[in-house]
């Protein structure tokens, strides 16, 4: 097998790197995780970490394994924030992803001290100076209100506002889908398909997009049945979902997010599952009354 050589100055093609903005509540305020770097790109600056994608790798999978090698901290990737060209030197494309750690308790670990003096988190309001230019102009950005960030997580730091399809065949049966392992809640429980809500989608489009997501399916709403106040003591969550009357427009249901979903299947309401969610079981009698 030949060996494949990594240098920067010679190969004509940019590198490919990611990056994680890791926030972190302390009594109340938002802080973010920066090291400083040393004998690299950006020498003495405050950068994020981070590092380049493997060949194979997916973007979420080189952020943990970056993240765990620089800080020895384990995190969570939330969403996609911006993406950086950098001509100044070898070219570069550096994507950054919000994220979240594991465990709030943990403390970063300086593991590569040839590349970084030290990391710590600093309030985002009152960052270290210099700063990585690209993240001096996201944090300008996220001041003067042209970028919303969200801190925490939906149920469980703050209400969460989800969707949900009771979605009729001919027969006059409802489609269910069993709960995965890496379901947000509810795991080995059957559930109306749906998701969570995007800031600034209408919640009819975001039914839309979850359905075509899980299940590959275009749908047409007919109504909206129900709203549920759904709090999961169990899980500590708390969620408020409108649940909508569909049909299916386009499309064979098929599980598209294995992880999330087991098994799809069609019940008539004399014969749900046993292990149906609870606010799920409220939702259909408004249906089949």
């Amino acid at each position: 097998m030949k060996k494949i050589i990594f240098d920067k100055e010679n190969e004509n093609r940019p590198y490919v790197a990611a990056n994680a903005v890791i926030f972190k509540n302390i009594k109340g305020k938002q802080y973010l995780l920066l090291g400083k770097r040393k004998n690299v790109a950006g020498h003495n600056h405050f950068y994020l970490p981070g590092g380049h994608i493997k060949k194979g790798e997916k973007i979420s999978e080189a952020l943990i394994r970056e993240v765990k090698e620089e800080t020895n901290l384990d995190i969570i990737p939330e969403k996609f924030l911006w993406i950086e060209e950098n001509f100044d030197g070898p070219h570069h494309i550096t994507f950054y992803y919000q994220a979240r750690l594991k465990n709030e308790k943990q403390r970063p670990k300086n593991l590569e001290p040839q590349k970084c003096y030290f990391w710590d988190f600093y309030p985002i309001d009152k960052p270290p100076k210099p700063l990585w230019v690209s993240l001096e102009k996201f944090l300008k950005e996220y001041r003067e209100r042209k970028r919303i960030l969200r801190f925490g997580t939906p149920s469980i730091d703050y209400i969460g506002v989800g969707v949900a399809a009771i979605i009729l065949n001919e027969k006059n049966e409802v489609l269910l889908q069993l709960r995965g392992p890496k379901a947000k809640n509810e795991r080995g429980l059957w559930k109306l398909p749906g998701g969570v809500i995007e800031y600034g989608e209408k919640a009819e489009e975001a039914l839309k997009r979850e359905l075509k997501e899980e299940l590959g399916i275009e749908v047409k709403i007919i109504k909206q049945a129900f709203c549920l106040d759904d709090i999961l003591k169990k899980e500590d969550q708390h969620w408020l979902v409108p649940f909508y009357l569909c049909e299916i427009k386009k499309g064979i249901p098929k599980i598209l997010e294995p992880e999330k979903a087991t098994k799809i299947a069609w019940f008539s309401f004399k014969n749900l599952p046993k292990n149906l969610a609870f606010g799920n079981k409220e939702a259909l009698k408004k249906v089949f009354k």
